[in-house]
């Protein structure tokens, strides 16, 4: 069904995309390479913790840990017991509630596995319904359908909130709460492997679902959606980042972030609010927006070209601006510093412009903690001064919030409180 190859335009097809998610026609420029400013930590009102902090952070009030727990095999009553308890040994108000789900949405197991499934409770991503047609070589479950799925895992969500109020009504002095994030990072993207996204594209255009099946955020079949953006063609005898495949590339990869969104939106945010209208809700990495306007795109930070436009469907946006692996020479480090801030200023600015706007109060960015953590053969290096330069960025733009990850092996006294000045806090 790819017919014969013919003339493309990449901003004719980032024009219909972007007409699709009622957004004006696109321009491309780059990043800017501003200069750092300097931080400004006072504008913190609450810092959200993956881990639970030591020393002089441990008694902030600016700082406090989310309630975590992972949920990749969970049942939902289980989990919410889970959460309700931790809230209660901790004795939070409504304001101090900050729930994080780990990998809810992606099942658990291996879905390359000999049987082609995945284990788990929560399989919004990986759902095999919801695929194509397995075979060896093929990524069966990088499509943009999820209906198999968010119907499973709103119901996994609704029996979740059910157990909280039935605790609530008990008289167990439980709070709402006041924000909802999810780590949730297996969705399907076109970089999942050199050939897998291609071959699952082909195959869809053989499915049934090709043409009925809805895309969430869209509201059209993927046919309708490949139509409208003049068909990028695509060879699935080449890698996904060959020159010829480029163009597919940068329109799928938008099309995939826009409809995981929806999807988590749809699966677990909309539950969520219906239950508690002021809790916000977000996930990690699909939660931001960059509507192409004026070169608002995001960028893939290992592929350049990688340019593509797409929209949250949750309330909060939940960036990630982490440092980039050390080389171990101080002038390039010190550079690659430099580019990650201006990089980050201009991601910032973006989001903060796209699709008509948003206030600072929806945004809640995720940084990581002081110190140094292993990344394959290298290591990533946060100082404090390049921590100053981020949290300044966020007080430009008059943001409040952020969530700091940190790694094990930076999970230590001394990294905390080597971060507390730069939150605003006190080491005395």
């Amino acid at each position: 069904m790819q017919g014969a190859p013919r003339s493309f335009d990449r901003r004719d097809a980032l024009r219909s995309l972007a007409s699709l998610c009622a957004i004006p026609v696109i321009a491309e420029s780059g990043f800017a390479d501003d200069p750092p400013v300097p931080a400004r930590v006072s504008a913190l009102k609450r810092v959200w913790t993956w881990d639970v902090p030591s020393g002089v952070l441990s008694r902030s009030s600016v700082v406090q840990p989310l309630t975590r727990i992972a949920v990749y095999t969970s049942d939902p009553l289980d989990a919410a017991d889970a959460v309700c308890d931790s809230i209660l040994r901790a004795q939070l108000e409504s304001n101090e509630v900050g729930v994080l789900l780990q990998g809810f949405g992606m099942g658990g197991g291996s879905p390359t596995g000999p049987k082609w499934i995945v284990e788990g409770t929560t399989k919004l991503f990986l759902h095999p319904k919801d695929g194509v047609t397995p075979s060896d070589g093929l990524e069966w479950w990088v499509t943009p359908w999820f209906s198999t799925g968010v119907t499973s895992c709103s119901r996994w969500m609704t029996r979740f909130i059910e157990r909280w109020r039935e605790r609530q009504a008990n008289g167990e002095p439980i709070p709402d709460p006041c924000r909802f994030h999810f780590d949730s990072e297996e969705w399907p993207q076109v970089v999942t492997s050199p050939l897998g996204a291609i071959g699952a594209f082909r195959a869809m255009q053989n499915d049934p679902r090709w043409t009925s099946e809805p895309i969430l955020g869209f509201n059209q079949s993927i046919e309708a959606i490949w139509v409208s953006a003049n068909r990028p063609s695509f060879d699935q005898t080449k890698y996904w980042f060959d020159p010829v495949n480029r163009d597919w590339s940068c329109w799928y990869q938008g099309v995939l972030f826009t409809g995981a969104s929806a999807a988590m939106q749809a699966a677990a945010g909309s539950v969520i609010k219906e239950a508690w209208p002021n809790c916000g809700v977000s996930n990690y990495g699909t939660s931001t927006s960059f509507d192409g306007v004026d070169g608002r795109f995001d960028v893939d930070s290992r592929n350049p070209w990688l340019k593509y436009v797409h929209r949250s469907a949750s309330d909060i946006q939940a960036p990630v601006f982490y440092n980039r692996p050390t080389t171990g020479n101080a002038e390039l480090d010190r550079a690659s510093e430099t580019k990650v801030i201006a990089s980050t200023r201009s991601s910032l600015s973006m989001m903060m412009h796209s699709f008509g706007g948003c206030s600072p109060s929806s945004m809640v960015p995720w940084i990581e903690l002081v110190g140094e953590r292993s990344e394959g053969a290298g290591s990533v290096v946060t100082t404090p001064a390049f921590s100053e330069r981020i949290i300044g960025l966020l007080n430009e733009q008059q943001i409040t919030e952020c969530i700091v990850w940190s790694d094990p092996s930076a999970n230590k006294t001394s990294n905390w409180d080597a971060f507390a000045p730069v939150v605003g806090v006190s080491s005395a």
